[in-house]
């Protein structure tokens, strides 16, 4: 088996699993077979030969190929995390589901007073205080609302538009809020 890095839809690059290299969000690996190529795209969780790939026929077909897209495009910037400053020290915290129910577990065990000590996923350590915790939470969920309304824009658009050649074109990759 091999390695495929994978950039929204596209094949990036194939490699041993030896060979495999840390990546940032949104890129990600995925094991796929030896006789994966380049040339292939990555859709909804399954390697598409290159030479499997049927175009679209019906505006509808198209749509829906891109709200597919769409949707990875989502989940993939929504996880990417923010930055949050903390005592003048910007740090970024994870902005999975996951991390978002632990800050809210984190908040509601410090309403009362008192201090966590924590760890971002970017590896940074934090004494959270009811009002630290509060705001990394503030930062996280203002990130999802910001993904839902740029998914939403774009959903919006990709419907608006009347031909195939006009979906296929449409570049869902824009105007996500952004990770430093």
């Amino acid at each position: 088996m091999k390695r495929a890095l994978i950039d929204g839809t596209r094949i990036a690059q194939i490699v041993d699993v030896a060979d495999e290299f840390e990546v940032a969000a949104p890129l990600n690996w995925v094991e796929v077979s030896n006789d994966t190529s380049e040339r292939d795209t990555y859709e909804n969780g399954t390697v598409v030969s290159a030479n499997d790939y049927k175009a679209s026929t019906t505006i509808q077909e198209a749509q829906e190929r891109k709200q597919s897209v769409l949707s990875l495009t989502f989940k993939q910037k929504r996880d990417a995390g923010t930055p949050v400053t903390i005592g003048g020290l910007t740090v970024r915290m994870a902005t999975t589901h996951d991390a978002q129910q632990e800050l809210r577990e984190v908040v509601s065990r410090l309403s009362g007073g008192g201090t966590q000590k924590g760890v971002t996923r970017s590896g940074a350590p934090v004494l959270f205080t009811p009002e630290i915790a509060q705001q990394c939470l503030d930062a996280v969920n203002s990130h999802h609302g910001a993904c839902n309304d740029t998914e939403y824009d774009h959903l919006v658009a990709i419907l608006a538009l009347n031909t195939i050649a006009d979906i296929d074109a449409y570049d869902v990759t824009t105007d996500w809020p952004g990770v430093t």
